[in-house]
């Protein structure tokens, strides 16, 4: 059974004005660059072209009902130059952003592929690409030589905050602030409440709030919290987030002492549910807490854990939800989350899926700002996370008013 528990109208108020479900007038379209030994693949478009007739772009279209981005931009790239899957390995998708051109509006979602061969017959990639009747040429550019055309007005709108989306998107943010950034950008340790904190005060601080938002989509706290403070910097969002996450780490804890477990399982590295195990601890609610390894963050939650007053132990992922002499399994498995998104599903480390499947009880700590009301879901670092189904979840603590479940 799928629960909810409650934290703090504040947090909820607070939230929904970042939150981005797409209005019913926008449309959405997908661009993709293909880079081939450092430099992007860009279209012309013919000068019959309803919209942007005659201007640069990468390859791009809509979204067409029932379809996810991902398979119209797949679904574009064969259309229009003749290639996909094998030739083509997609590196990376990035933060959407909205477009609006006098009356047309549109959610632009950018994604990055790489040319990984050729076919056998073809001997240059040149006289690989067949080009159909939407585009009039095409040509190899590398960044500068994008932002060129781009200054002259040569391009669709935005075409270069679509690219940065996807490349060295650090340089869109001033040198003053880009050192902090790019920590947030290549921590793969910190939690998602600990990298929001961050965030803030580098918003708060005077960082453009949308390029700090695309540095770590996926953690899509990181990504409400940047606008919010842009929004309302009057506001001291840290403080609704601490207060949030302490409602939901107090719920959880007086569930976890009613349910009597005190065999609890626990896989990466989340600030919230230390606190909930520092909350347990003192409340006289003394657990046995495996902590998965996952190298490295497992094992720094658990030099932190076991300064705690409960019997905590370090495992391997495979063992962690198992007694000792695997007789018998831990009833129930407590995680924090990266993201919860609109339909109910969970983004978390690699891994959770594996581990929840396992007829074990999944109990997840969350804080409104990590609710992704967008039906598309954020781009996702497939080396880090993965979407776990709702159906997994056995309760989540977090507003039960929240428009997000």
């Amino acid at each position: 059974m799928f629960l909810v528990a409650g934290v703090s109208m504040a947090a909820k108020s607070i939230h929904e004005s970042v939150s981005s479900a797409i209005a019913p007038n926008k449309r959405r379209v997908v661009t993709a660059f293909v880079e081939y030994q450092q430099k992007y693949l860009l279209v012309e478009r013919v000068a019959t072209m309803p919209t942007y007739a005659g201007k640069w772009s990468g390859i791009s279209g809509s979204v067409e009902q029932g379809e996810w981005p991902i398979e119209a931009v797949w679904r574009e790239l064969k259309e229009e130059i003749g290639f996909a899957y094998p030739y083509l390995k997609l590196v990376q998708s990035g933060l959407a952003l909205d477009i609006r051109d006098g009356e047309k509006e549109f959610r632009v979602h950018p994604f990055l592929f790489r040319w990984t061969q050729l076919p056998a017959d073809d001997r240059t990639l040149e006289s690989s690409i067949k080009l159909n009747s939407e585009n009039k040429r095409f040509q190899l550019v590398d960044k500068e030589e994008l932002l060129r055309l781009v200054d002259q007005g040569k391009t669709v709108p935005k075409l270069d905050d679509t690219f940065y989306r996807l490349v060295d998107t650090l340089e869109r943010i001033p040198l003053q602030w880009r050192e902090r950034a790019r920590l947030i950008k290549e921590d793969r340790v910190s939690g998602a409440s600990v990298l929001a904190k961050q965030v803030a005060e580098l918003v708060r601080d005077g960082a453009p709030a949308e390029w700090v938002a695309a540095l770590r989509p996926t953690m899509v706290s990181l990504v409400n919290i940047s606008r919010q403070v842009s929004i309302h910097p009057e506001i001291d969002v840290v403080s609704k987030l601490e207060d949030a996450i302490q409602s939901a780490v107090e719920q959880a804890g007086r569930a976890l002492k009613q349910s009597g477990y005190r065999h609890i399982s626990t896989y990466s590295s989340s600030s919230t549910v230390f606190q909930l195990l520092d909350w347990c601890d003192k409340n006289d609610y003394v657990l046995h807490v495996r902590v998965a390894e996952c190298l490295p963050e497992g094992r720094l939650f658990y030099e932190k854990a076991k300064q705690l007053g409960h019997k905590v132990e370090l495992t391997p992922d495979s063992q962690v939800l198992w007694q000792e002499d695997r007789q018998q399994r831990f009833p129930l498995i407590i995680t924090g989350a990266d993201a919860l998104l609109s339909n109910g599903d969970v983004i978390h480390r690699i891994g959770t899926r594996q581990l929840v499947e396992q007829q074990v009880l999944w109990w997840v700590l969350c804080d409104p700002f990590k609710c992704w009301r967008d039906s598309v879901p954020p781009p996702i670092e497939e080396d880090l996370f993965e979407i776990i189904p709702k159906r997994f979840i056995d309760r989540v603590f977090i507003d039960s008013n929240n428009e997000c479940l």
